[in-house]
């Protein structure tokens, strides 16, 4: 199967955004409307895909040679930096290989990497520079999506908080209009709206 074929195989024609490894193994695309990331991995010619939800990506890392040179953690605990410091000495200046991870919550299958670099490449080189800004613009898209992730699931507990407070306010209304009609007496009133109160 020849470069181009193997491509081919990851294109996705209803995802607005798209990246393939430089090796034609794994591949990301992004659905913005519908909020779904598809992955793509090559097992012996063989292209498998899953959708996945943006809530379902805890993290994003980039590694250079193995070694993590960036994370970004989902679930609150906020945004990490592009370039922290790693265990590796800066002194290299050649790297091998450069990879994008996405951790996702998903055992059976948690981690899904797109190389970016799989060449011994000086820093310095072009090669190298224009691997690292793509890995990078993709690893803050993904970034995006944990955040925006977060925030759905923040605004949805909101929107629940928000209809309990409105449905006991609703129930104190009938609880009331009882009182005023004679069914329910003051005393009456009084303990079922503290019940409903309680449950706040």
């Amino acid at each position: 199967m020849d470069e181009n074929s193997k491509r081919l195989a990851f294109i996705a024609p209803n995802f607005e955004q798209q990246i393939i490894g430089c090796d034609c193994n794994s591949s990301i695309a992004i659905n913005d409307s519908r909020k779904e990331v598809l992955l793509a991995i090559r097992k012996n010619d063989t292209v498998s895909q899953r959708v996945l939800s943006y809530k379902d990506i805890s993290s994003v890392e980039i590694f250079e040679d193995g070694i993590s040179v960036t994370n970004t953690a989902a679930v609150g605990l906020g945004i990490g930096k592009i370039g922290v410091l790693s265990g590796r000495s800066e002194t290299s200046n050649k790297i091998s290989q450069i990879d994008l991870r996405l951790i996702i919550k998903d055992t059976s299958a948690p981690l899904h990497d797109v190389t970016f670099l799989n060449v011994k490449t000086e820093k310095t080189h072009n090669r190298y520079k224009k691997a690292m800004q793509s890995a990078r613009h993709w690893y803050g898209i993904i970034e995006v999506l944990i955040k925006q992730a977060d925030e759905d699931k923040e605004n949805a507990a909101n929107n629940v908080v928000q209809i309990s407070q409105s449905s006991i306010a609703d129930e104190i209304k009938k609880l009331a209009e009882l009182r005023d009609t004679g069914i329910l007496n003051d005393a009456e009133f009084q303990q079922q709206k503290e019940k409903l109160l309680d449950l706040k």
